[in-house]
């Protein structure tokens, strides 16, 4: 699939169309165009997101074949190798681990995933389910994934975004420090500071806000939340 920006919204539901009918097999393989079910789902910020869906008056005979699917597809964030190789072993990982989405299908710009029925976290949810965000946060961090063990995630984007940040920019809206100069001390003294910590370097999320918290629909107002983690793109090894 090519660049989601330079297609117009037909167009994708095409390529879309056909990713379904290569990757799930049937009923999918013999559905026609115009049953086809395609839309836009919102809270991507680097990645866009498609629903995938079966009439749904469909008769699935295998239960492993989804009626729905999640259709990602890779933003700008993703255009380094190293970045899609890693998140597709994460990802992998996670879905046979039972802590993320369920896995239909890799391609080169993209995935199909299981697509479910919830969600984003709110400021106001997170004083009722920090307990379970906590557990959730535990597995990920037992996890031994197949990457890089060395903690440098954080100092690699640090120095990443700050060279791509217009000195008058930071001069405009940041009235503590005045230059880069001042960011790149502050970067050095950081740095120097964790490493005298203790912490264990474990598999970290290191972009847990509330669009990455997915709330299931099926979850009660008695306090059975149900939660799961998402966006393993900036996953990486760093201090837990």
């Amino acid at each position: 699939m090519t660049s989601v920006s330079a297609q117009s919204f037909e167009d994708i539901k095409v390529e879309a169309f056909k990713i379904c009918q290569d990757f799930l097999g049937q009923p999918w393989k013999g559905l026609s165009f115009s049953e086809f079910g395609f839309s836009e789902v919102s809270g991507g910020l680097s990645n866009s997101l498609y629903c995938c869906a079966l009439p749904e008056n469909t008769i699935v005979k295998n239960p492993q074949t989804p009626k729905q699917v999640l259709l990602r597809i890779y933003g700008p964030l993703q255009d380094e190798t190293n970045i899609i190789v890693t998140e597709a072993a994460t990802f992998t990982l996670l879905a046979e681990r039972k802590l993320g989405p369920k896995l239909f299908g890799i391609f080169s710009n993209g995935r199909l995933e299981e697509f479910i029925p919830s969600r984003t976290c709110k400021s106001k949810d997170y004083r009722l389910i920090y307990p379970d965000i906590a557990r959730e946060l535990a597995k990920i961090h037992a996890l031994e994934v197949p990457v890089r063990k060395v903690p440098d995630f954080w100092q690699k984007y640090f120095k990443k975004w700050l060279n791509e940040i217009e000195e008058e920019t930071l001069q405009k809206y940041n009235k503590t420090f005045e230059s880069g100069d001042k960011y790149r001390e502050e970067y050095e003294w950081l740095t120097e500071e964790m490493r005298k910590t203790d912490s264990p370097v474990v598999y970290c999320h290191n972009d847990l806000q509330g669009g990455n918290i997915l709330l299931r629909q099926d979850s009660s107002s008695d306090g059975d939340h149900k939660l799961m983690l998402i966006d393993f793109e900036f996953g990486a090894y760093n201090y837990r």
